[in-house]
């Protein structure tokens, strides 16, 4: 939802772009597009072709960041990211990453997309992990911690980017 969310805020009210920059060693579920934004080739192989759109970076390689903006701008419509990885250990990004992305990506006029399915409702010790940076997100996405152990999720927006959805644009099961 939060990516689907993130491109047609593109269509509809940014800046176009349709392209997604996602970090290595990330884990954002089990759909085809989400395989496709969890950048581990373990995880990807079995299910190639993947959706296309996405973009990999290293977390906290802050120089590699600026060079994929530099490469694409405006193509890119959001940077997706978990504040604290939790695929393969406790991966915190880093403060001046958190910043530089947040930064990069509303210079291009694109969205922040933060997934805190792992994170949230106070798993980092703040209601939401990305709180710890001070760097506010656009998208949020929840689950887990958000229902006490009975399967729910949520994609949460600011107002203005929450808006471009109509009627019929997204629904689930």
């Amino acid at each position: 939802g939060s990516m689907k969310l993130a491109r047609l805020y593109a269509k509809r009210a940014g800046n176009g772009g349709n392209t997604i920059v996602a970090l290595r060693g990330s884990f954002h579920g089990r759909t085809l597009e989400t395989i496709a934004a969890t950048m581990q080739d373990r995880l990807q192989d079995s299910f190639k072709p993947l959706p296309g759109g996405f973009v990999a970076c290293t977390p906290n390689d802050v120089d590699e960041l600026r060079g994929i903006f530099e490469r694409y701008g405006s193509e890119i419509c959001a940077i997706l990211l978990e504040p604290i990885q939790g695929e393969s250990g406790v991966h915190p990004l880093t403060q001046e990453f958190m910043e530089a992305a947040a930064e990069l990506v509303h210079g291009v006029g694109g969205v922040l997309i933060a997934d805190e399915v792992q994170t949230g409702i106070f798993r980092s010790g703040k209601p939401f992990a990305f709180q710890t940076y001070g760097v506010e997100p656009d998208i949020m996405s929840l689950a887990k911690g958000i229902a006490g152990g009975v399967p729910a999720g949520a994609c949460v927006a600011k107002k203005e980017i929450a808006d471009v959805f109509r009627p019929g644009d997204h629904g689930t099961t």
